[in-house]
């Protein structure tokens, strides 16, 4: 999965966070880094299945987390999986 940073941010960003709808693990960008990657693997989802994702960009400041806003969830349908 890849996104764009958000147009108006406050600050540097260090990390993102995806959410996936029904999915109970949320997935977060590697090693906090300035800029912060803009892609990330999402694993262990169903084959062929529709999952909707939002990204939530996060600064740290003073050792604090602050979370930026969600972004809007988009709707995706994983690949079939292979027979082999």
């Amino acid at each position: 999965m890849a996104w764009d940073e958000p147009a108006m941010k406050r600050g540097t960003i260090a990390f993102y966070r995806v959410s996936v709808e029904g999915v109970l693990q949320t997935y977060q960008t590697p090693d906090p880094g300035n800029p912060a990657p803009l892609s990330l693997l999402v694993s262990g989802l169903s084959p062929y299945t529709d999952y909707s994702l939002s990204v939530t960009a996060f600064n740290v400041e003073g050792g604090n987390e602050l979370m930026g806003e969600d972004s809007m969830s988009i709707t995706k349908r994983t690949a079939e999986s292979s027979k082999y």
